[in-house]
């Protein structure tokens, strides 16, 4: 995900990324959730990651219902690091998709 979001960040033609600027196979992955657009202005790496992650796991969680191992088996990782990722974003994770 990081190496995806660093090649996005260098290769977006303007300053937002757009949902046409995502591969293939990560559009085709959720297409009834609408993709993020970033504005890069000003904007370190870190901060662009942080932001893209936390987007990333809202909508997933969304997607199952707040379920976390449901979550992490997803988007591949192990369900304690999705914990900690959780712990990190301050993500509040309720049942019923509805995470903050």
């Amino acid at each position: 995900m990081k190496n995806l979001i660093e090649r996005l960040v260098i290769m977006a033609p303007g300053k937002t990324i757009e949902v046409s600027d995502l591969p293939d196979s990560v559009r085709k992955e959720s297409p009834s959730v609408p993709g993020p657009e970033f504005e890069l202005d000003g904007e370190s790496l870190k901060e662009a990651t942080g932001r893209f992650e936390r987007e990333f796991i809202l909508r997933r969680l969304a997607q199952n219902d707040g379920n976390i191992a449901k979550t992490a088996e997803q988007i591949g990782i192990a369900r304690r690091n999705l914990h900690r990722k959780i712990r990190q974003l301050g993500i509040r994770v309720e049942r019923q998709g509805e995470a903050s």
